[in-house]
Formats: structure tokens, C-alpha cells, sequence
């Protein structure tokens, strides 16, 4: 059957490029088979909706195959017919990249998978933008002798596949009206599919992980390269907005500021499953343990994203996170409100201080037109850097040029703020050798351990400095270690570990009540007792925590809020729904309780993307500003 109908669909000449056309197919229906072993756990509990996301995935293959090949379908059909032995040779020597190409992406989705548990999305294209970064980091994290191998062996198989079917084929003299109606068919149907098609048609189960298979890597890349940043009222459900300044107020100095020094540390991807003061059995973080008993500990402390970039929005501008990337890195992110800028406007010198280069994600262009005085390791001597990777310096070597930045500010009697980002917590997860019992480069657990060994040397250190005492010192992460769970928005991959050290003014216990990244900038500012016309979203945890309890999330262009026991869960076109945190039930959105929860997601986000799109998160000119 399938021989009778190959000459109608591609009629004259176009038949050599059958064999590229369904390797194709199988290509991307095998890596998605391999991908759903992946997910065995989703594939296991939801075998029906497992076989309808390769349904729902064959259409997307067809999609893109019809639009990247209709324009060739149409030139063969039209191009003088026959010349067998130049076609063969032609087609063969062309199926050699092609080969290349579909083995590259199919490997590549399966490394992206393995990290992110998603098919290709803004990250991926991000990762074009910094190709040093993320070239160096497969060059350090994988065995590229065996990737090259696997890739050149793929590549061999289907090239050899092609050959094979190339042998079979004998064309025939189809008259010119049959090719000419299939070189004018394709492009049309082509248009059509691409016209007809949407993102959303992955999202039809309540397991975000099989939604994922039904996609694409093609398709899903391009979406996502157009999509980094998403018009909010445009695509997601809006409210009338009473006033749209509402959340901008004044912020009066009950007493005197406190005049201290800040050490806030951003742990890169720390997730509080892995610390044993919340719980974790596994001992990998016995100094940061220790600390917990000198510090206020956040038991529900939540992450606003699943990027760094998403964790110094929310640290530095208290802000819920919109859809799409982070303000971080969107151009217009200059002259914003931020905790460095306000803190800087009172007086304190406010440093971001990063273990990498600080080129990667706008982080310099971001800080440094904010507020902040940018250092990041290109100020370390090679002598100053005990071991390094392609994301940044081994994280005490970065808390070490922290005491010299402290020690050479603090001594001009001017307060210092210091935000630092750790990198040593990332995979290839390299370290120092010899400083814990785990060896380097061998797996996340390892590289959680030896930043925990850094930061207690650190503050080991730091209780030696005069100025400790007049210190404030926060720890916490910019992000868990996971990404994509079962649910769109599961609150236990947000959970991240915050504790606030502060001699003689902090007492140290657990702060229990639910609470976000976004709330962390004004919560210190209430505890320095400065005054400031506040843009933020979050709120001071020690005033308001306790009686409004909640937290944001985000995940690509889904954005939620987490409360009581309850996600609303906001998409593109749209889409509303509302899930209990712990089943992942779907609950009905009608039933009042939920109806609350939805008005209150909405107008958090909306307002959000409007402020930011309509310059009202820009920093205020207030007195200290001028001056």
C-alpha cells in the first residue's frame, strides 16, 4: 500500500527524497520513545496519555516536515525528470549531513532531557547566546570521546539506512500536471499545518512531563526563540486593573537604621532536600546544619523559577516572575528599583560578586546599571584560584576574594553590601581535590557538599573580622537542583533553604510560616529600618509573613501562585487551573475558595508585566537618589 501511494505524494523525482523524509519520522518518534523510558514513572501511571502524547507528537513531526520539505518537494517535481545515477549520487552524498543533523538533535534532546526533564525551550536558545559557556561545560561534564562515537555511530546507521532505500527506488514518468499539483500541494499543506498548529496542543494532561513528550525539539526551539519574552495581556487571563500603581507605597523608618554590613550568599541550585536542618539524612551539609542553630531558619522558604537568573530577579527586585525570561536578561532592565540601589541610596557600598564572568546571563549589564558594583573572577590573580570550570572559580576561592572586598571596603568605615553567587554547585560538579570525602567529579551530591565545606570555612573566617559583628549574614539559594516535576508547579521544587545570622539582633529559631524569594529585600530593609518608596511585589516576612502566607512560581510560560495547600496555575491562551500541592487533583475553578485564589494570581501577574512594561518599576527619584 505504502508503494502505491509514495509516487502520488512524491511524484517525478521527488521520490528521492522519500528515504530523508521517513528517517525523519522515525527519527523523532524513537527519541521520543526513548525519552517516555525516561519518564518511566509517568509512563507506568499513565499509559493512556503516554500514547496519546506520540499521537499528539506525530502531528507536531508532520508539521515540521512538511514545512522544511515542501520547498524541496516542489523543485524536484518541477526540475527535469530522470538522470537515475545523478540523483542517487546527488541524494546520497546530501543524506550525509542530514544524517548528522538528525543524529545531533536526537542526542542533544536526550542530554537536555536528562537535565531539565523538558523538550527544548528558551534555555536551549539561551545556550546559543553563551556558546563558550555551554560548550565548556559538555566539554567538562561528558565523556565527549563516547558522545563523538555515539553521534558518528547514529549518524552511520541512518546514513547507511538511506543508502539502502536510495538502491530500491526507480522513478517513473509521471506527467507534468500530477507533479506540479504536488509542488503546489505541499507548500499549501505545509502553511496549513503551520497555521493550524499551536504549543498548546501538548498541554492536554495533567502530568507535565508526558505533555513534554508529545513536543517536538524543532518545533518547540523555534516557538521558544520567538516566545522568549510574552506579551501577558495579550496571552493570559487579565482583570480590569482598579489602579495599576497600587503596589508601589512608602516605606517610613519606624527608628533609627541600623547601620550593618550585609553578606547575602546565593547558593547556586541548593535545594533544601539536601540539607539536614530540613530534614535530609544524608549528611552533605554539616556546616550549613551547624549554622541553622545560630540563624532564623525559613522552613517554607520557596524559589520564584528554576534558573539563577530567575533567583537575582526575585533576591534584587522582589518581584513575582513574569512569563518568559527573567528582567535580568531583557534589554530594557536598566535603572530599576533594586535592594542594591535602594541600600546604595542610604549609603552602603553594594557589590554583586560573581564566581564566573559576569557577561553570562546580563548579569553585568543587569547589576551595573542597578545599583551595583560588579566583581567577578577576572579580578582573581591565577595564584588566588585554587581549581575552576568553565561557570566559575571553586567556590572558596570566590569567598576568599569576598574578605578581601569586605576587608578593603569595611576598613573606609562605610557599610557594605555584598550579594555573592556561588558556581561550584553546577554540574561538571568539579571541585578541590582532598577537601571532602566525596571525590570530584562524581555527581551532584559531591559538589553539595564541598559548597557547604566553602561556606563553613567561610564563615569560619568571617567571625574572625572586626566588622562580623556588625554584620547581617543571609544564605540561601538562587533555585533547587530540579526542574520539570510530575505537576507543572510542584511547591517541592521551589523549596530552597534561607537562614538570617545577625549577632545580638537576630535570635535564633524557625520562621514557619509560608514565603518567597521575592519577600527577602524588603524584609531586610525593614530589619535596617531604612525608609524607601517601595516597587516591590514581596512583602517584610516579619510584619506581613504570618497572616499572608504564599509564594509565586514559574516554569518557562507557565506562572502560579501557592496557597493555602492550593497552585493556580496560569498559561498562554488563557488557560486556568487550579490544583491541590500535594495530589495534584484538579480542582474545580468555579467552587469560590478557588475563584479567590485565581483573582489574586491574576492580579499579582498582570500587574507585574504592566509595571515593568510601563516603566513603573523604575527606581524613584527620591532625596537620597539626588544627593
Amino acid at each position: 500500500m505504502l508503494r502505491a501511494i509514495v509516487p502520488w505524494v512524491l511524484p517525478g523525482n521527488s521520490i528521492w527524497l522519500g528515504p530523508l523524509l521517513l528517517g525523519f519520522l522515525a527519527v523523532n518518534g524513537i527519541t521520543r520513545a526513548v525519552l517516555a523510558l525516561m519518564n518511566s514513572e509517568s509512563l507506568v501511571a499513565s499509559p493512556f496519555s503516554t500514547l496519546l502524547s506520540f499521537g499528539i507528537g506525530f502531528l507536531f513531526d508532520l508539521t515540521v516536515l512538511s514545512v522544511g520539505a515542501s520547498g524541496f518537494v516542489a523543485v524536484f517535481c518541477l526540475l527535469p525528470q530522470g538522470r537515475l545515477r545523478l540523483m542517487r549520487w546527488a541524494i546520497g552524498v546530501v543524506s550525509i549531513p542530514f544524517a548528522l543533523c538528525l543524529a545531533f538533535t536526537a542526542l542533544s534532546e536526550v542530554v537536555f532531557w536528562n537535565e531539565f526533564s523538558t523538550r527544548f525551550n528558551f534555555i536551549a536558545v539561551d545556550y546559543l547566546v553563551f556558546r563558550t559557556e555551554v560548550i565548556g561545560n559538555v566539554r567538562e561534564s561528558y565523556n565527549l570521546p563516547a558522545i563523538f562515537g555515539v553521534l558518528a555511530l547514529l549518524a552511520g546507521v541512518l546514513w547507511l539506512s538511506f543508502l539502502l532505500q536510495l538502491k530500491r527506488i526507480q522513478t517513473g514518468e509521471q506527467d507534468f500536471r500530477h507533479r506540479l499539483l504536488a509542488a503546489t500541494l505541499w507548500p499549501l499543506i505545509a502553511t496549513g499545518l503551520l497555521l493550524a498548529s499551536n504549543a498548546s496542543w501538548k498541554q492536554f494532561s495533567n502530568d507535565s512531563r508526558i505533555n513534554e513528550l508529545a513536543g517536538n525539539g524543532y518545533y518547540d526551539f523555534v516557538h521558544a526563540f520567538f516566545h522568549n519574552e510574552i506579551d501577558y495581556e495579550q496571552f493570559y487571563a487579565t482583570r480590569n486593573m482598579a489602579d495599576p500603581k497600587a503596589f508601589q507605597h512608602e516605606v517610613q523608618a519606624e527608628k533609627n537604621p541600623r547601620k550593618r554590613h550585609v553578606l547575602l550568599v546565593s547558593v547556586e541550585s541548593l535545594s533544601a532536600a539536601f540539607l539536614g536542618s530540613y530534614g535530609a539524612s544524608s549528611n552533605l551539609t554539616p556546616y550549613l546544619d551547624a549554622f541553622s542553630q545560630e540563624s532564623l531558619r525559613f522552613t517554607q522558604f520557596y524559589a520564584t523559577g528554576t534558573r539563577t537568573v530567575r533567583g537575582l530577579e526575585a533576591i534584587s527586585m522582589g518581584i513575582v516572575p513574569t512569563p518568559g525570561h527573567a528582567i535580568v536578561r531583557r534589554p530594557a532592565a536598566r535603572g530599576l528599583q533594586t535592594l542594591g540601589q535602594i541600600l546604595s541610596d542610604h549609603g552602603w557600598q553594594s557589590v554583586y560578586l560573581y564566581g564566573g564572568y559576569s557577561y553570562f546571563d546580563s548579569m553585568k549589564d543587569f547589576f551595573g546599571s542597578n545599583g551595583y558594583e560588579v566583581v567577578d573572577r577576572q579580578v582573581l590573580r591565577p595564584e588566588q584560584i585554587s581549581h575552576e570550570t568553565i561557570w566559575g572559580v571553586a567556590d572558596e576561592d570566590l569567598f576568599a576574594q569576598s574578605l578581601r572586598e569586605m576587608d578593603r571596603r569595611a576598613n573606609k568605615g562605610q557599610a557594605v553590601f555584598m550579594h555573592i553567587m556561588t558556581t561550584s554547585n553546577h554540574r561538571p560538579f568539579t571541585y578541590p581535590e582532598g577537601r571532602i570525602d566525596i571525590p570530584s567529579k562524581t555527581g551532584r551530591e559531591g559538589a553539595v557538599k564541598y559548597s557547604d565545606y566553602a561556606i563553613g570555612k567561610w564563615l569560619e573566617a568571617v567571625k574572625k573580622q572586626p566588622w562580623y559583628k556588625d554584620s547581617i549574614i543571609i544564605i540561601l539559594a538562587d533555585h533547587t537542583h530540579l526542574g520539570r516535576g510530575k505537576a507543572e508547579l510542584p511547591p517541592s521544587n521551589y523549596h530552597i533553604p534561607l537562614f538570617i545570622h545577625a549577632p545580638g539582633l537576630i535570635t535564633p529559631g524557625t520562621f514557619d510560616a509560608i514565603s518567597s524569594q521575592i519577600d527577602l529585600a524588603p524584609t531586610l530593609l525593614g530589619l535596617l529600618r531604612l525608609p524607601y518608596s517601595s516597587r516591590f511585589f514581596g512583602q517584610d516576612a516579619f510584619k506581613d509573613g504570618t497572616r499572608n502566607q504564599r509564594a509565586y512560581f514559574a516554569n518557562q510560560q507557565t506562572v502560579g501562585l501557592y496557597r493555602d495547600g492550593k497552585v493556580v496555575e496560569l498559561y498562554p491562551n488563557r488557560k486556568i487551573r487550579v490544583v491541590d500541592a500535594k495530589t495534584n487533583a484538579v480542582l474545580d475553578p468555579t467552587d469560590r475558595a478557588q475563584e479567590v485564589l485565581i483573582e489574586e494570581a491574576i492580579r499579582s501577574y498582570q500587574n507585574a508585566s504592566f509595571a515593568f512594561k510601563n516603566g513603573l518599576l523604575k527606581r524613584p527619584l527620591t532625596e537620597a537618589s539626588k544627593s
